[in-house]
């Protein structure tokens, strides 16, 4: 049985030309990124009664996007800092707190987050030491940013997803060679 659907424009923020949704929760909650009028990206939350909502970035930052959004409506994402060189630090945003800079493992490369849970737990990847490697990391208010490491043999790695339960599935890689998904 095949069934059809059809696409929404979510629109743009004002001043943009352009947007990217790149997650849902269960409510129909979207998030994204949108143009906005200087030319920079902000992340969004998009809901049918309130429609496209600017999140803004962290203090200084010109742009942001939201990867991830919870069925509670928590939303993770990165956002470029004010003196950045390029490099962005993970958020997590709610109604209550707004964004919070969620930092890095310790390295100066910055980092980022792709998904939140039920439970408010975000996974994203982070630079782990001075222009060295990336370690996936999760994320809760209560234990902070903590690095998930490596499997044995392997320099790098790197979170996909998380389920409620607060279980991770993501990669380990070094360079030039395989990777391997772990759970």
């Amino acid at each position: 049985m095949f069934e059809y659907y059809a696409v929404t424009d979510l629109g743009t923020l004002p001043g943009g030309a352009s947007s990217n949704a790149y997650g849902i929760n269960d409510g129909g909650q979207v998030v994204g990124s949108s143009e906005v009028a200087d030319g920079g990206g902000h992340a969004f939350r998009w809901t049918p009664t309130t429609l496209l909502q600017d999140l803004g970035t962290l203090p200084g930052g010109r742009g942001s996007q939201a990867s991830g959004i919870s069925v509670c409506g928590m939303i993770a994402g990165q956002s470029d800092l004010a003196v950045s060189g390029g490099k962005t630090h993970a958020f997590v945003w709610s109604n209550v707190g707004g964004m919070w800079d969620l930092g890095t493992l310790g390295g100066d490369d910055g980092s980022e987050a792709g998904a939140i849970n039920a439970c408010g737990q975000a996974i994203g990847n982070s630079s782990f030491s001075a222009g060295g490697n990336q370690h996936a990391f999760i994320w809760s208010q209560a234990a902070g940013l903590v690095s998930l490491g490596v499997l044995p043999g392997f320099t790098d790695s790197g979170a996909h997803d998380i389920n409620n339960l607060g279980q991770v599935v993501g990669y380990c890689a070094s360079t030039g060679g395989p990777s391997r998904g772990f759970y």
